[in-house]
C-alpha cells in the first residue's frame, strides 16, 4: 500500500516515507539513512491493517538494496513506529536496535498483569470498567515482540562513514531515543519533540516514576544540542527547535498550574483531577474526549501530579486503597 504516501529527501543521506495519519499527527514518518553502500531504517511507519510496501518503495527511491539494510533503529516501541519490524525481519533477517527500557512499555497492557493493572486503576479513583473501552483500543498501540539488540544512550550508530549518536529522551516512553548527527546537527526526534503537537507523557505502572520530570530534562538536553534541522516522528521537518521546546515547556507549565488549581479545596484522586481540568486547545471536558484519549488524559494527569509531588507542591496519601493528592500548605 503506497497510496497517499509522501517520499522525499529531507537531509543529505536521509530519505523519508510519510504515511498519512489522521490529524493532528498528519503522518507517521520512516527515515532511511544511507551512506557508502550501507543503510539503516529509523522507525517503520505504520499502515493500519495493511502492508509495508512503502518501505520497499522507500528503498527503491533511495537506490538502496534491501541486503544493504543493516538494522531498524526504533525511536520507541509504539506500533506506529515499529509495527512493520516483524515483517522486515522475516523478509531480510533485520534486527531492531532499541533502548532496553522499551521492554517495559506495554507491560501494563499484558493479560498477565490485568488484575494488578485494574487494582492500580481503582487505587487512583477510576470506576470499574470506566476506561475499559479506551484501554482495549490502546492495546493495539504496542507492537508485537521483535528481534532486538540493545541501543544505549550515547551509543553510535554507524551507516557507512556517517555516524549518528543515540540520545536517551524518556517521557513519551521510558526508553525513547533520538538520533543526532553532529556533522550537520540533524536530529531525528521520534515522538519526543513534534512541532505542533504535545506528545503524551503518562504515568503508568511498571514504568519509571516521574516521567514528566524525565521528559522536561530530556527536552533541555535536546535543546543543548542546538540541532539545525529536526526530523520528527510525525509531521514535517522543522528548524525552529527553540520555539518547539519553548512550546512544550509552556504547555506543561500550564497543565501543572491547572492540576494544582484543581486541588485548591480538598484532596482529590487522579481521576477526579482529570475530570476537573480542561483538555485540548478547545478546553474540552474530560467526558467529551473520545476513545483512548480519556485514558491518555488520565495518565497525563497522573504524570503531572507526580511532577508536582517531586517539586514539593503537593503530597500523596493513601487510605482504604485510594490514593489522593493534596496541596502543601
Amino acid at each position: 500500500m503506497t497510496a497517499g504516501v509522501q517520499y522525499d529527501l529531507v537531509a543529505p543521506g536521509v530519505h523519508r516515507a510519510a504515511v498519512p495519519l489522521p490529524a493532528p499527527l498528519r503522518s507517521a514518518n520512516s527515515y532511511l539513512l544511507f551512506d557508502a553502500g550501507e543503510a539503516a531504517l529509523v522507525d517503520t511507519g505504520w499502515v493500519q491493517g495493511g502492508g509495508w510496501r512503502h518501505i520497499l518503495v522507500l528503498l527503491d527511491r533511495a537506490g538502496v538494496d534491501a541486503t544493504s539494510l543493516t538494522a531498524v533503529v526504533a525511536t520507541h516501541s509504539h506500533v506506529d513506529h515499529l509495527g512493520h519490524a516483524p515483517s522486515i525481519h522475516r523478509a531480510w533477517g533485520t534486527s531492531v536496535l532499541m533502548h532496553p527500557l522499551e521492554a517495559t512499555t506495554s507491560a501494563w497492557a499484558s493479560a498477565a498483569h490485568r488484575d494488578e493493572f485494574n487494582s492500580w486503576l481503582a487505587s487512583h479513583g477510576v470506576p470499574p470498567g470506566h476506561l475499559a473501552r479506551s484501554i482495549t483500543s490502546l492495546n493495539a498501540v504496542h507492537s508485537p515482540q521483535v528481534h532486538q539488540r540493545p541501543l544505549f544512550d550515547k551509543a553510535v550508530v554507524a551507516v557507512g562513514a556517517t555516524t549518528w549518536q543515540a540520545v536517551h529522551t524518556p517521557g513519551h516512553s521510558p526508553g525513547h531515543l533520538c538520533l543526532f548527527r553532529q556533522s550537520d546537527r540533524v536530529l531525528i526526534s521520534g515522538d519526543h519533540l513534534l512541532e505542533h503537537v504535545s506528545p503524551n507523557v503518562s504515568a503508568l505502572p511498571f514504568q519509571p516514576v516521574d516521567p514528566l520530570g524525565g521528559y522536561l530534562r530530556a527536552l533541555q538536553r535536546v535543546a543543548d544540542l542546538r540541532p539545525s534541522l529536526v526530523l520528527p516522528g510525525h509531521g514535517e521537518p522543522f528548524t525552529d527547535l527553540e520555539g518547539a521546546v519553548a512550546s512544550q515547556q509552556s504547555h506543561h507549565a500550564q497543565r501543572l498550574a491547572a492540576v494544582l488549581a484543581a486541588l485548591a479545596h480538598e484532596p482529590q484522586s487522579a481521576f477526579a483531577v482529570a475530570k476537573a481540568i480542561p483538555w485540548t486547545e478547545r478546553h474540552r471536558k474530560f467526558r467529551e474526549l473520545a476513545g483512548a484519549h480519556r485514558f491518555l488524559a488520565f495518565g497525563e494527569t497522573l504524570a503531572h501530579l507526580e511532577r508536582l509531588a517531586q517539586r514539593g507542591d503537593i503530597r500523596r496519601a493513601q487510605s482504604g486503597g485510594l490514593v489522593t493528592w493534596s496541596r502543601v500548605a
